[in-house]
């Protein structure tokens, strides 16, 4: 009896503590889980709007495996011509850089968004200021000519080479548009 009243019983309540509270988190997961990912287009577009403002709507293209194996996550062709729009991720210094990424209808840059990053303050977070951003703006082909930041090299070349990534897949599905 000692070992049920000292043992079982504590066990059985912690049991049922836990299976409440994982309910509870799941329930809270179910019920915000639509409302995060509606956040999350929503953002999506305000930002695709921003890199390509010509653009009267986007209607989304599929990423086939050899452009995700890139870093390419979405591309979004322009109801009216205006171009492409493309969000693509990198390794950065401090982590993942996701980029949108603004392309006119000759495959030019348009407009560069730096989306999500964790790069060292004051060094690698320049990367997202308009002063690297519009270094961009205009070219096409590949940006390899484009200077990187003093004191923030690997953050910088990743830019790089996610645009490069951005830009190789516009040369291969500019067919389709």
């Amino acid at each position: 009896m000692n070992i049920v009243r000292e043992i079982i019983k504590p066990t059985a309540v912690l049991l049922i503590i836990c299976l409440v509270v994982t309910a509870c988190l799941v329930g809270t997961y179910q019920l915000t889980a639509p409302i995060i990912a509606a956040q999350g287009d929503a953002a999506s577009n305000e930002a695709r709007k921003e890199v390509l403002p010509d653009a009267d709507g986007f209607e989304k293209l599929d990423v086939d495996e050899a452009l995700a194996g890139t870093g390419i996550l979405e591309i979004h062709k322009a109801k009216n011509g205006a171009g492409v729009t493309v969000k693509a991720v990198g390794k950065g210094y401090g982590g993942d850089i996701t980029v949108m990424t603004g392309l006119d209808g000759e495959g030019a840059v348009v407009a560069v968004k730096v989306l999500e990053a964790s790069e060292t303050p004051g060094l690698g977070s320049k990367t997202a200021e308009p002063d690297f951003l519009n270094r961009f703006t205009g070219k096409s082909g590949n940006v390899d000519d484009v200077q990187t930041i003093a004191g923030a090299t690997i953050s910088s070349t990743a830019m790089k080479g996610i645009l490069n990534a951005t830009l190789a897949a516009y040369d291969q599905i500019k067919g389709e548009l």
